[in-house]
């Protein structure tokens, strides 16, 4: 399954890998939401280290993630982390941070799990 999602502390973490469709990525979230084991006042990290799905996106498709997050975006606080390895992942995601942004929400990008978390956490 290209997305997956679990719980620890406060954090919502939505593992993307291979090839997943937006869609895939907004059903994950919107499941993640509902959960009932989804703790109190999350936050959302996005690991996205293991996909190659960002070389197809179009802007069009990384404005509409944003928008649809910017929407869900009091269910976790409006805090989002994302994490990639490469930098046209990194580019992307970045692209993606200032779109939420101009949504409402608080958006980073990393390259590294833990700093997301810390970051995440405070």
């Amino acid at each position: 399954m290209p997305t997956k999602y679990s719980f620890s502390d406060r954090i919502i973490t939505l593992r993307l890998s291979g090839s997943y469709s937006t869609d895939d990525l907004k059903e994950a979230v919107s499941q993640s939401l509902v959960d009932p084991s989804c703790p109190h006042d999350p936050r959302i990290l996005f690991d996205q280290r293991e996909t190659t799905s960002l070389r197809e996106r179009s802007v069009q498709d990384v404005r509409d993630m944003a928008d649809f997050l910017a929407g869900k975006g009091g269910a976790f606080g409006s805090r989002l982390a994302m994490v990639t390895s490469d930098a046209l992942g990194f580019g992307m995601m970045r692209m993606g941070s200032v779109f939420a942004e101009s949504g409402g929400l608080e958006a980073r990008v990393f390259t590294d799990v833990a700093e997301a978390k810390s970051w995440l956490l405070r």
